[in-house]
């Protein structure tokens, strides 16, 4: 009896041992488990975040962002001084023809009152050539003016520069137009003061001939 209990016992141990051992390999280890789970985890992390640029090379590229930026700006800046140009130079050059036309009109009549004998002046000569000096510098300079050719090259930075052919050009306009004018308004003030003068003259030879026929009464 007490031999089959103990072969009772034995065999109670040995079932009890096959079906834990059973039991160990057919489950997983958990610990094991939660640690793949965490390196999968951390594995789809890293590939949802975006990699980290390089601080030189982010630089690099903002650098030439901003420079094609500006050369954009500066094209679409020489672009409308073009159009500007195109526009304003034929208004210069026929707004200057417009001023010398007006002094000539002067000219023509000034010339007409001297000829006509209701203005002289002794130094009408003198007066003549420096206004025909000035006129022919003026000609000469507006010629220039309306001649002009001139095109805007975007890709040449010193813009300035090549407006400084033309600049200069209107700028001898301007100062030989006021030349011009200069010289006709002095022939003026001479013609004027001629005929005050004359006037005046002509007023007390009429006064002393009042006062003789006063006298003679």
């Amino acid at each position: 009896m007490k031999k089959y209990l103990g072969l009772l016992i034995v065999g109670v141990f040995v079932v009890a041992g096959v079906q834990s051992i059973v039991f160990a390999q057919g489950r997983p280890d958990i610990s094991q488990k939660r640690e793949q789970a965490q390196a999968t985890a951390a594995e789809a992390r890293e590939r949802a975040q975006p990699p980290k640029p390089d601080v030189e090379e982010r630089k690099a590229q903002i650098q030439q962002e901003v420079a094609q930026r500006r050369a954009t700006i500066q094209q679409e800046v020489c672009e409308r001084r073009q159009q500007n140009l195109v526009r304003v130079m034929p208004r210069l050059a026929t707004g200057a023809t417009s001023v010398k036309t007006s002094i000539d009109t002067v000219y023509e009549r000034v010339q007409g009152f001297y000829e006509s004998n209701q203005l002289t002046v002794d130094n009408y000569e003198t007066h003549l050539l420096n206004i025909e000096s000035a006129k022919a510098n003026a000609e000469a300079s507006l010629q220039v003016v309306s001649e002009y050719t001139f095109e805007l090259d975007c890709e040449n930075q010193n813009v300035g520069d090549q407006l400084a052919g033309y600049r200069e050009a209107i700028a001898d306009a301007r100062e030989s137009l006021r030349a011009y004018r200069t010289e006709l308004v002095a022939l003026i003030s001479d013609l004027r003061a001629e005929a005050v003068q004359e006037q005046e003259a002509n007023s007390e030879e009429s006064e002393d001939e009042v006062e003789v026929e006063n006298d003679e009464e």
